[in-house]
């Protein structure tokens, strides 16, 4: 039998292996080193398709683009990744100058006026000189694609070849701040799972242009895009669609339309922009608050989210018939419960609302009376205790589940009734 120690290495290690060991070397390493053999090259292969190959810095993503095409055209992934050096990014746009002390202490107050009390003129923000954009035009050649990366690489104006590659099944085209294109572009990429455009300023189009997409689709992050448009409720029936990151965008939409027997129904991670009614802060009229947190407590519930639902306040709109009525006192336990917050006593979860002020909340209106813990079960006397604290904030508003009347009110007050 032939002594194992004297096999050579190259013979013992599979591709599989050989692709592990060679993903470690430096970019120019890695594919010079191809041409030992027919394995390597095949192990150079696999280490460019399925590792996270990524080129180091910036100045070398040309010459590495240009590298990769000669040596290996049918590459599957391009992943060019400078976003961890977003910050520079972000001061050369102008997002991220350096603020004035006026700005630091807001407009027309302190800062001003401790500017005007040294005798100093406020100074002008510091902005860098934009990075160059990288010179991604051989990309055009890599006509086998499947995973695509440009992330942080300071691309201005068109490209549209970037939207050709016909195998596409993912792209990130994130924090081009300058990179010109329209969702409506995607619409060539068929077999498209995953999209992620974070920070694309000049990224347009409606919701409705993804449609194409809508039976391959699996996750969508869009956030930071203020020119896109659209109601969320246009993705409600992709049947794939796992992960959608809108926030902050101007997207449209209602909560309380996106729950239902087809309404995403693999979804895991729901991440929506203020411009959806229930995710932002305000509540328009106060009948909208039962159903509106029954939904946002199935959500919260189904994605084991807490941030949908708990620990958070939503203020009655301004212009609310109640808030024309009811007038507020200067933060006095008297206030009408204008607020909507979540509560919690051990399993039982409700809502109310409140004024935000010691004794002045409304009745808590739970959703499930069945979980009240019993005497003997254990976390009853911490369930006791917020129930005695619940009790304790309805002091002014005992017996009301809502703002009361215009009469009710003065007569809580002992104004009587104008």
């Amino acid at each position: 039998m032939e002594d194992p120690s004297s096999t050579p290495i190259d013979v013992l290690l599979g591709i599989d292996e050989w692709s592990r060991i060679l993903g470690f070397l430096h970019w120019k390493e890695l594919l010079a080193s191809r041409g030992v053999s027919w394995k390597w090259h095949t192990a150079v292969q696999a280490a460019v398709d399925n590792a996270p190959f990524r080129v180091p810095n910036r100045e070398d993503a040309a010459l590495c683009l240009r590298w990769l095409e000669k040596a290996l055209p049918c590459t599957q992934r391009v992943c060019l990744d400078f976003s961890s050096t977003i910050d520079e990014s972000e001061i050369a746009s102008g997002e991220n100058a350096v603020p004035t002390l006026a700005e630091d202490f807001g407009s027309g107050s302190i800062g001003d006026y401790l500017y005007a009390e040294l005798g100093l003129e406020p100074p002008l923000p510091s902005i860098q000189p934009p990075p160059p954009p990288i010179d991604i035009g051989v990309l055009a050649k890599f006509r086998y694609l499947k995973h695509l990366t440009l992330s942080g690489t300071s691309l201005r104006g068109n490209y549209p070849f970037l939207f050709e590659f016909k195998e596409l099944i993912t792209l990130d085209l994130s924090h081009n701040h300058e990179l010109e294109w329209d969702l409506s572009d995607l619409e060539g990429l068929s077999k498209l799972r995953g999209l992620r455009a974070v920070d694309n300023h000049a990224l347009t189009g409606n919701l409705e242009s993804l449609r194409v997409l809508k039976n391959t689709l699996v996750s969508l992050e869009l956030g930071g895009c203020k020119n896109i448009t659209g109601n969320v409720l246009d993705l409600a029936v992709f049947p794939f669609l796992e992960d959608l990151s809108l926030n902050p965008t101007k997207i449209t939409g209602d909560v309380r339309h996106l729950i239902g027997p087809r309404a995403f129904v693999a979804i895991r991670v729901l991440d929506l922009p203020e411009g959806v009614y229930g995710f932002g802060e305000v509540i328009h009229r106060i009948q909208d608050a039962p159903l509106l947190m029954r939904v946002l407590y199935h959500w919260q519930q189904r994605l084991s989210s807490p941030s949908l639902f708990f620990n958070r306040r939503w203020r009655l709109a301004d212009d609310a018939p109640e808030r024309q009525i009811l007038h507020p006192f200067h933060r006095t336990v008297y206030n009408p419960p204008f607020w909507l917050e979540s509560v919690q006593a051990g399993p039982r979860v409700g809502w109310r609302w409140t004024n935000c002020l010691p004794g002045g909340s409304c009745e808590v209106q739970w959703f499930d009376d069945s979980n009240e813990p019993l005497p003997d079960e254990d976390g009853y006397e911490k369930y006791m205790e917020d129930m005695e604290q619940i009790r304790t904030d309805t002091v002014l508003y005992e017996g009301f589940a809502v703002a009361p009347s215009e009469e009710d009110y003065h007569r809580l007050l002992g104004l009587g009734v104008p």
